[in-house]
């Protein structure tokens, strides 16, 4: 994830949600939003309020989300285990 870009995204959809929420019949689009959404983000902080935005906006798609946060999970061990090497990229 890029940590200038998921605070653009999510911020953007915050902003978007009226229109984004109209592609919730169109599963493939939609999960693919919301896959998006959720792995993009870099840390801990970002990771709560874009699952407190979901929560929130009573976002179903209750596989995809599990997926994308054990996805999320799995790269913010990653980044915790390598700060040092990391910090410079």
């Amino acid at each position: 994830g890029n940590p200038i870009s998921q605070n653009i995204f999510l911020s953007w959809t915050k902003e978007n949600w009226n229109k984004i929420e109209k592609y919730k019949e169109n599963h493939y689009v939609f999960k693919n939003f919301i896959d998006s959404i959720i792995i993009s983000q870099v840390n801990e902080k970002a990771r709560k309020e874009v699952k407190e935005f979901l929560d929130k906006n009573k976002v179903t798609y209750e596989m995809t989300k599990k997926n994308a946060f054990e996805s999320l999970d799995q790269n913010l061990k990653f980044i915790e285990k390598n700060r040092e090497f990391l910090k410079d990229y």
